[in-house]
């Protein structure tokens, strides 16, 4: 097919993402792969892993903040940030110091958002309000 260009596998991977039977993460910056275990297909700009989402992680830079690695993901999965923020906040609890939204910790691991809980975060201004609230302590 001339004149036809397209990642088919990055297409198929973000039909798979919809129906809710892969978990999809962003390679965009060329970083290292976070893990070693569970099946991994590297695409241009995907990286898609198996097995319910439990092996599938974010890659982030030890200097990012949880703004910024949400900003780039909520792209992905077209969803607001602030969704984005709190799927990843409520999806890893442990990866933030004293459980506190605005203390992501280095180093962490951090696993990717079911789609239900990136769903789950109503719109963006219900998302927001709940995002400066867990900001606030309250």
């Amino acid at each position: 097919m001339k004149g036809l260009s397209f990642n088919v596998a990055a297409y198929i991977a973000l039909i798979l993402l919809f129906i809710g039977g892969t978990q999809v993460a962003s390679a965009n910056d060329n970083t290292q792969k976070l893990q070693d275990n569970g099946p991994v297909i590297w695409t241009n700009t995907l990286v898609i892993e198996s097995d319910n989402g439990q092996n599938c992680t974010l890659s982030y830079r030890d200097d990012e903040t949880l703004w910024s690695i949400a900003k780039r993901y909520a792209l992905l999965w077209k969803v607001n940030i602030y969704a984005a923020m709190l799927a990843i906040y409520q999806k890893n609890p442990h990866a933030f110091y004293q459980y506190k939204i605005n203390g992501l910790l280095p180093g962490k691991r951090l696993l990717c958002p079911s789609n239900y809980l990136l769903l789950s975060q109503g719109n963006k201004a219900e998302a927001k309000a709940h995002y400066l609230a867990l900001v606030n302590g309250q």
